[in-house]
């Protein structure tokens, strides 16, 4: 589905996204659609492309529609991969039962999926606490955990992701420790713009590339930086980070920007 202009439709307050969709946008021109988005799981959720107007800072996602199985001694009881593996799903749950999306749903169904699409959680300021993203991870798409500021502590990434992309952790004030594995080459731009509450980054030596603010605005940094191999460093990628007190930037260096 492109090219949908959800946002005049201002009667509509509930948008239900079939099993079978696989791709959505918006008119980049519009403003974020902010109603409430129904799907069939979070497995679909992850693996679908989406364009950032469809998640508004408003936007609320449900597990709508949920399939459920008659069993005669335990009544309507919710027959999905989910839901006997998480807390508040509940065994008597109905057909259509809407439950919002959490932290533990969101590190449950990250088990499921191979890769987490561009925007997936962005703006999603109700997942709280610690995000556990598991080795069975590849590929992490720009913008996922934007601005999502409920998470907190160290966030792990694991070595089975190769890439990860633009803003993918932008605005997450509340990391304190992050590791990046020595499978990423490339920090891209925005990574991790105004982690605020950061104060710990590992980088690995296998980092080649950094973007533009890349950790812009992480004024709680205090880890040195070392960087052997990185051949470029873009505009602003350390900028208002008062409390660094040493880079090292090894003879590889071709570029630094402004």
């Amino acid at each position: 589905v492109t090219n949908c202009n959800f946002n005049n439709n201002n009667k509509i307050q509930k948008l239900f996204l079939g099993s079978s969709l696989k791709s959505i946008s918006n008119n980049p021109n519009n403003k974020s659609y902010s109603s409430d988005l129904y799907i069939k799981n979070l497995k679909q959720w992850f693996e679908m492309s989406i364009s950032s107007n469809m998640v508004g800072s408003t936007t609320t996602l449900y597990l709508g529609q949920i399939e459920a199985v008659r069993d005669p001694n335990k009544g309507n009881q919710i027959d999905h991969y989910l839901w006997d593996k998480l807390e508040g799903a509940g065994d008597y749950a109905g057909q259509g039962t809407r439950v919002k999306v959490t932290l533990p749903m969101i590190n449950e169904a990250l088990k499921e999926v191979t890769e987490i699409k561009n925007y997936a959680c962005i703006k999603m300021t109700q997942l709280e606490g610690k995000l556990v993203i598991p080795d069975n991870i590849t590929n992490i798409g720009s913008s996922v955990f934007a601005a999502c500021t409920g998470l907190t502590g160290e966030l792990v990434i694991p070595n089975s992701v190769i890439s990860i992309g633009n803003d993918a952790f932008s605005g997450c004030t509340g990391f304190t420790n992050i590791e990046i594995p020595d499978s990423i080459t490339s920090i891209e731009y925005g990574m991790f713009y105004k982690c605020t509450g950061l104060t710990s980054i590992e980088i690995p030596n296998s980092v080649t590339s950094i973007g533009s603010d890349a950790f812009n605005g992480c004024g709680q940094l205090t880890s040195d930086i070392i960087l052997p191999n990185v051949t470029s460093i873009s505009n602003n990628a350390f900028m208002d980070c008062q409390l660094i007190q040493k880079i090292d930037i090894g003879e590889n260096i071709t570029s630094i920007g402004t």
